[in-house]
């Protein structure tokens, strides 16, 4: 079996590390997978100057037109009407299954999509897939009719640009062989809830971990190694786009941390840029983008404990990445994180989106005591690689040619 798996992105993004991860699950299980993305280095295609030139362009593009019609142009949105013909690519390499992630930003458009012969299999990490654009509708449940007059669309209209999204995909997908995947139960309710994916076979497989490399190391040694101190506590922070992307919840772990009450406790965030202004009350160490696995799961397994204050999740990666290194996680009553969390002592929740309950829940776990070794056991035996490549093969297997 030949398998094709696609992610715009080789290994930025929090979708491209799920993506990336279950490539390498599936490398150990089938006999034969690509993986495709617009920055890969072995991909030769669309490698001309102008491309190379052109290529920021090509991300931008598919949001110019919600530039001119959103009341808020923070809030992720894509049209997907273009893309950098990587569909010429796909048939090039023949796969019995396109396995699709993150598309987005010039990988495949929404009529590329309609024109793949093979079956799909699709992972969701968001909902762009099911909705008129929005990556995440919150608490808006227009994707289970067919979208328009969006909330974040300006005109306020039926006709609007998210109607226009969805009849697109309506008319391009609906005779496509797809497969929806989802991290979570959650993801997967809203995709069978939804008017384009209702009628779609929708199976839930967690995201895999390579817990051979995401595993507790030493604290005081990989404090030093970081410039870290012994005797403070440290409070993680990560996600890309954080201090922009109002559903990662920046703005509720800043009130929290202004009324902590831990003294020498410190704020250490990774996935942005250096030089950026981080505004707490408290000391920050900014840790940067950070691309190597092993750095990774170093910050962690330094740190005591690790925020999660985002308004939706799906399946957190760094949910899983924190508690693979023996670092307990605090988040609010969200779905995504509750799934991660449950039937476990290895964390709490607080009420959503209650800043003053999350201070306190961030306060109880750091001053409690945890076994590093069972938190991280927890994951080794529910997110492995080898076990979520076999539930891929078998839902692979079942899918008719």
């Amino acid at each position: 079996m030949k398998i094709a798996v696609c992610n715009t992105y080789y290994n930025k993004g929090g979708a491209a590390r799920a993506a990336q991860r279950i490539f390498q699950s599936l490398r150990l299980i089938v006999e034969e997978v690509s993986f495709v993305s617009i920055d890969d280095p072995s991909i030769k295609k669309n490698r001309s100057l102008f491309f190379k030139g052109t290529k920021p362009f090509w991300s931008r593009l598919e949001q110019y037109p919600k530039l001119f019609k959103s009341k808020n142009f923070s809030v992720p949105f894509s049209t997907s009407k273009y893309s950098l013909n990587y569909l010429k690519y796909l048939n090039e390499i023949d796969p019995d299954i396109v396995h699709l992630h993150y598309i987005n930003n010039g990988l495949f458009s929404i009529k590329d999509i309609g024109g793949i012969k093979q079956p799909i299999v699709w992972t969701l990490h968001e909902s762009w897939a099911f909705t008129g654009g929005c990556h995440m509708p919150m608490e808006g449940e227009k994707y289970k009719k067919k979208c328009g007059n969006c909330p974040i669309i300006a005109k306020g209209k039926e006709n609007d640009l998210s109607r226009y999204v969805w009849e697109m995909k309506n008319k391009y997908w609906d005779d496509v062989n797809i497969t929806i995947v989802s991290p979570s139960e959650w993801l997967a309710e809203r995709a069978k809830q939804s008017s384009l994916f209702r009628d779609k076979k929708v199976e839930v497989i967690s995201n895999p971990l390579d817990t051979k490399l995401f595993k507790p190391l030493e604290k005081s040694s990989a404090r030093e190694q970081l410039g870290l101190e012994n005797d403070k506590k440290y409070i993680l922070f990560g996600a890309v786009n954080a201090f922009r992307d109002k559903n990662k919840g920046f703005d509720l772990l800043k009130e929290a941390l202004g009324n902590i009450k831990i003294n020498d406790v410190e704020l250490v965030v990774f996935g942005c840029d250096k030089d950026i202004e981080i505004d707490v009350n408290i000391p920050t160490k900014n840790m940067g983008f950070i691309y190597d696995d092993k750095k990774l799961a170093k910050i962690y397994s330094a740190c005591d404990v690790t925020v999660i204050p985002s308004r939706s999740e799906n399946q957190p990666n760094i949910a899983i990445e924190s508690m693979a290194c023996g670092t307990p996680v605090v988040g609010f009553d969200i779905e995504g994180v509750q799934e991660v969390l449950k039937n476990t002592d290895f964390g709490k929740t607080a009420r959503a989106f209650e800043s003053m309950e999350l201070k306190k829940e961030i306060e109880d776990l750091l001053e409690s005591k945890f076994n590093r070794e069972e938190i991280a056991r927890y994951i080794q035996e529910n997110f492995n690689m080898e076990d979520v490549g076999k539930k891929y093969q078998n839902l692979f297997s079942s899918i008719n040619f």
